[in-house]
């Protein structure tokens, strides 16, 4: 008798895992390995005024500009001549001194050149005189004496020459000297003048007959600022 075979029991098959779906890429492309996207912020935007100083090239190139205007500014500066001298001079004042007719009247403004103190074939050195001084500065026409006199007070020498005596080198060598002390000084033609040149500062007068480079120079230089209301230009 056939023994009786048990019947083979069937192999189960393991049943297969579904794999995880992965999640959807983000729009515009997937993010790189290692970095985090940040979806929903909108790009931060410059202030008005970071926009303004960016639309002229910056900070940095702002800041050049600036450096140098402020170079530029110190140079000029630095190279303007002055306006007028600080030189006061020490030693006994030049020339012939005129004395004071008026105390009272000595710095007076009028407007009447009769009223002026003005000695005959020589320039005015003070006294009453007009309200506006004469700028320095070489003059090929004659300037008024009252203008001339308040720029004396305020410490200046006028060189004034007689056109029908001085010939066109002399004039030439004063308009010269005028403009080497061009600050201090006013040169201009005076046919009342009795002598070819005549330099006067406050209370002073040098007359000369003819051209001389050193006395002129010595009477700029100590009689200059010497006055009632020096370094006024």
């Amino acid at each position: 008798m056939l023994e009786e075979q048990e019947a083979p029991v069937p192999r189960q098959r393991p049943r297969p895992t579904r794999r995880q779906a992965a999640p959807p890429a983000a729009a515009g492309g997937n993010a790189p390995v290692g970095s985090q996207r940040v979806s929903g912020s909108a790009p931060k935007t410059k202030p008005r005024w970071r926009e303004t100083i960016d639309s002229f090239g910056g900070f940095l190139t702002i800041g050049a500009i600036v450096g140098a205007i402020v170079i530029v500014g110190a140079i000029f500066i630095s190279s303007r001549p002055e306006s007028t001298s600080r030189d006061v001079s020490s030693e006994a004042l030049a020339g012939t001194t005129i004395p004071v007719a008026d105390e009272e009247t000595d710095r007076q403004h009028v407007t009447d050149p009769a009223k002026m103190l003005i000695r005959p074939g020589e320039p005015p050195t003070r006294g009453p005189h007009f309200a506006v001084p004469q700028p320095p500065g070489v003059y090929n026409q004659p300037v008024p004496d009252g203008n001339a006199v308040h720029s004396l007070e305020h410490g200046m020498v006028w060189i004034s020459y007689n056109p029908n005596i001085a010939g066109k080198d002399m004039v030439k060598q004063l308009e010269d000297l005028g403009d080497q002390y061009g600050i201090d000084t006013i040169v201009s033609p005076r046919a009342e003048n009795s002598t070819a040149i005549a330099a006067v500062s406050w209370g002073q007068v040098l007359k000369l007959d003819s051209f001389d480079k050193g006395q002129l120079e010595n009477f700029i230089k100590t009689n200059r600022n010497r006055s009632p209301e020096p370094f006024v230009r």
